[in-house]
């Protein structure tokens, strides 16, 4: 196919209908218009069907862990980070943020190391350090596969991987209803926390793919029927079947923090609603509500783990202060580079016999990283909520509202659990750098959405590239 097809095929999917594509070489203003890619467009999407298909499938060897997308991550890193080698590549803007982490927490565990402490393990610092590195590579990915055809890629990753979601929430409303004992599905995780916070993460993917896939439709691009039918699905059947399966991990974090990131990213906003669809909200609202209300009385497992909560007993509760307690310890003993990455499960032992991790993210990487490493990582979830906030006019305001909300809400749960490697967190990160990178370039280029494709990576246009 030529260069001209290639780019009145790109003008159309950004809604651009005028004019003709300017030869190459003629300074075009408006360089939306890609050059055809070697492997063709659909290996990123495919490679994105892989991923939100093989992600949840996660496994913890003790040292570290690993997903069965990690193998598919992997090689693509590795191949856009010497293709950058020889031509340019744009990479997430966040990335700066992410180098900073991995050099404080190198700096911190080499401080520890050469003045080591009884509860130092070389090891563990290498298995927390590749843990971080390798989800930030999920961001990196996200970001290189989705920058091409957005919307396109944007609703392929999230029918995917709801679709699958939904699933397993199915499953484990099943097992829970049918099982007597105080059972908590894991899922494909063998962790209840990143089970639930994977079903979190998908509540979110589905209130931004309908964006998306309103402006496929809008712009007359055409789907194929396997992805053309869970469009009517996402909001009836799967949101409230997502959530329902939330409540059925009795996951105290992802509940809350589900709850913090609908209401504080400004989803449920009712009264801007147009009446079909608030009718149908208000409708799916009350049915999810009677649902369960049932589901509880079945299970009154998740009522008794909130009322603990909420009065601050019960043996896990003060098993957790008590860990908060040593890790806020270990943070005042050493509050500049903290003592060491991946320690702190090390120095809690030894201060209170305890070997679990302390549950707390924030405590967490003070404790490890000090007051460098806990501003940095500030500094990163700062950043990534202000470049979705709807003073940034990006291009898909409601995908980044979902975005912000997963983001509010796996913070919000990072106060119960640790979240700092979630590939969940850094997959949310790689969208937003996405629409961030669009929203700059598209301001520099009086609103025109330059992303293109050079091979196969993709990296932003400029007006003056020829």
């Amino acid at each position: 196919m030529s260069d001209q097809a290639w780019g009145r095929e790109a003008r159309e999917e950004r809604g651009w209908t005028g004019g003709r594509l300017a030869p190459r070489g003629a300074g075009s203003l408006w360089p939306d218009a890609p050059a055809q890619p070697a492997l063709g467009r659909a290996w990123p999407l495919l490679l994105i069907t892989l991923i939100a298909l093989l992600y949840p499938f996660e496994y913890d060897t003790g040292l570290t862990n690993y997903s069965l997308g990690d193998p598919v991550v992997g090689p693509i890193a590795l191949f856009v980070v010497l293709r950058s080698l020889v031509r340019p590549v744009r990479w997430p803007r966040y990335v700066v943020q992410l180098l900073a982490l991995v050099l404080v927490a190198i700096a911190s565990s080499l401080v520890n190391a050469f003045s080591p402490a009884i509860y130092f393990s070389a090891p563990s610092a290498l298995g927390e350090t590749a843990k971080l590195f390798s989800a930030g590579l999920w961001m990196c990915v996200i970001f290189w596969l989705l920058a091409d055809d957005f919307s396109r890629g944007f609703y392929q990753l999230a029918c995917s991987s709801a679709v699958l979601a939904t699933g397993f929430a199915i499953s484990s409303l099943w097992v829970t209803v049918r099982e007597t004992s105080d059972y908590r599905p894991t899922g494909p995780f063998g962790n209840t926390n990143l089970y639930a916070s994977y079903l979190c993460l998908n509540v979110f993917l589905v209130l931004g793919a309908r964006e998306a896939f309103e402006n496929l439709r809008r712009t007359g691009r055409r789907l194929p029927a396997l992805l053309r039918w869970p469009a009517s699905l996402l909001g009836p059947v799967m949101l409230p079947l997502l959530l329902l399966g939330i409540l059925a991990t009795a996951s105290r974090g992802a509940m809350v923090g589900c709850a913090a990131g609908l209401v504080l990213s400004g989803t449920l906003r009712l009264r801007r609603m147009p009446p079909r669809r608030l009718a149908a909200v208000v409708g799916s609202l009350v049915f999810l509500g009677m649902t369960g209300a049932w589901y509880v009385q079945q299970q009154p497992r998740v009522l008794r783990r909130l009322e603990y909560t909420a009065e601050g007993s019960g043996p896990n509760i003060e098993n957790r202060l008590e860990l908060w307690h040593a890790g806020r310890e270990a943070f005042t003993t050493r509050p500049i580079l903290g003592v060491g990455y991946g320690q702190l499960r090390n120095y809690v032992e030894l201060a209170t016999g305890n070997n679990k991790p302390v549950h707390q993210t924030f405590i967490s990487m003070g404790a490890e990283l000090g007051v460098a490493g806990l501003l940095v990582f500030l500094w990163l979830l700062v950043a990534v909520v202000r470049d979705t906030m709807p003073a940034r006019s990006l291009r898909y305001p409601d995908v980044a509202r979902a975005c912000r909300g997963f983001v509010i809400a796996i913070i919000t749960q990072g106060l119960f659990t640790n979240v700092q490697h979630s590939r969940a967190l850094w997959m949310i990160i790689g969208v937003i750098a996405v629409q961030a990178a669009e929203g700059r370039a598209g301001s520099v280029s009086g609103g025109t959405l330059p992303i293109r494709a050079r091979g196969t990576v993709w990296q932003l246009a400029r007006p003056h590239d020829t």
